[in-house]
C-alpha cells in the first residue's frame, strides 16, 4: 500500500471529518488528472 493511502486511513480514523472531506475531494480531482493522462 502506499503511504497515501495510510494517511487517508488515519484521517478515517480520526474525528476530523470536514479535513478528510476535504482530503476525498482533492483525491477525486488527482484521480481524474491521472486517468486522462492515460
Amino acid at each position: 500500500m502506499k503511504p497515501e493511502i495510510n494517511k487517508v486511513i488515519k484521517l478515517i480514523k480520526q474525528p476530523k471529518g470536514e479535513q478528510y472531506i476535504r482530503y476525498l475531494g482533492v483525491l477525486c480531482t488527482f484521480s481524474e488528472y491521472i486517468l486522462r493522462w492515460r
